[in-house]
């Protein structure tokens, strides 16, 4: 779903991307990795990822720095225009 947040205009827009995935998360640690092809950050962006209520992000891999928020729930991060992007990134994250 793509859809143009109101904290935007024709100079600066805004543009939110919710994202779900299906799969078979279980008691203990999951991880999360996606492959992608490598490439050059042509814009600023900011991914949040907020995860079920009963998890807690324990690790991340993401090539940039981040930081984890709401009690270990939420991923935070930064990509600034001109950033390299590897093409992978992993989370551990565990579910009580």
């Amino acid at each position: 779903m793509l859809a143009l947040g109101s904290g935007g205009d024709t100079r600066r827009p805004y543009i939110l991307f919710i994202v779900t995935f299906k799969g078979n998360l279980v008691k203990g640690l999951n991880t999360y990795e996606n492959y992608y092809e490598e490439e050059v950050a042509e814009y600023d962006y900011e991914v949040v990822w907020v995860f079920p209520a009963k998890a807690r992000v324990v690790e991340a891999d993401l090539g940039v720095p981040y930081k984890v928020e709401a009690g270990g729930r939420v991923l935070r991060f930064n990509v600034r225009k001109g950033t390299r992007i590897r093409g992978f990134e992993k989370i551990l994250f565990e579910i009580d």
